[in-house]
């Protein structure tokens, strides 16, 4: 199997560490896309309620060398807006 595309790597870390610093899993009704600038990445990212009665979203952007770093503030806006709230409410797998 090829290594990932430099660009799609760096999305999709920022990416995973927005849902991991979230918690979540395949059943989390969660959104989060990265896009890539020249120097930056930034992360879109919205949590919502099992009803659709309600969603938290946010925006975050750090240097393209530390995606992860912007995804984890992106979970950390999340939860500090209220997503636990969102989460738990949610049924959970094993």
């Amino acid at each position: 199997m090829a290594p990932p595309h430099p660009a799609t790597a760096t999305a999709l870390a920022a990416e995973r560490a927005t849902l991991a610093g979230l918690h979540g899993n395949r059943t989390t009704a969660a959104s989060v896309h990265a896009t890539l600038a020249s120097t930056t990445v930034t992360v879109h990212a919205a949590v919502f309620a099992p009803d659709g009665h309600a969603s938290l979203r946010t925006q975050t952007t750090g240097p393209l060398q530390h995606p992860e770093d912007a995804g984890g503030r992106a979970a950390a806006q999340l939860l500090h807006d209220g997503a636990a709230a969102l989460l738990h409410a949610l049924p959970h797998t094993p």
